[in-house]
């Protein structure tokens, strides 16, 4: 088991990663959201009918999703970005998703996908950015905090029927 991001090797992903960023999604979920979301809800997750999306949205121009893979080749995390499509509307980018498998987790990595990530969104004008991260979602707010992103924004959301609130973590300048 790798113990530092230098282990893991990024790299841009492609409509034929959409499998294995799928199944990233659906585990990842499963263990991040334990206890925040539905079991049942979580149980239902399915890597089939995410990778027929993920396949879609990486194929999407002016959106890039970057992978962490180990040393053997295994996708264990992925981050995916864009144009900013919601408020705060002075924030030019969004991280739409960024998730790691447990055993990727606590290394660098996620730190490491988040900077390329925003390299990427500064090199396409969209230096500055937010993510998206359910309230109950405490480690996640640590992280973005620990990288410098500042609450900028709240909203509710409605998953699978239960309401859930929304904050957006913002970088008005960039990761720098």
């Amino acid at each position: 088991m790798s113990d530092k991001a230098s282990d893991y090797v990024l790299r841009r992903a492609t409509v034929d990663d959409a499998r294995a960023v799928a199944t990233v999604q659906v585990e990842s979920w499963k263990s991040s959201y334990q206890g925040i979301l539905a079991p049942e809800f979580l149980a239902a997750l399915n890597v089939e009918r995410r990778t027929e999306g993920w396949a879609e949205s990486l194929a999407e121009p002016g959106r890039a999703a970057f992978l962490g893979l180990t040393a053997g080749g295994k996708v264990v995390a992925f981050c995916d970005a864009g144009p900013n499509r919601d408020e705060p509307k002075t924030y030019r980018g969004e991280v739409y998703a960024i998730y790691l498998l447990d055993e990727a987790k606590r290394q660098g990595l996620g730190r490491a996908l988040l900077r390329e990530t925003a390299a990427w969104l500064a090199q396409g004008d969209m230096r500055s950015f937010v993510v998206w991260v359910l309230t109950a979602n405490f480690p996640a707010q640590k992280f973005y905090e620990a990288l410098g992103g500042e609450q900028v924004a709240g909203k509710p959301i409605v998953i699978a029927g239960v309401a859930y609130t929304e904050l957006a973590y913002g970088w008005p300048d960039g990761m720098g």
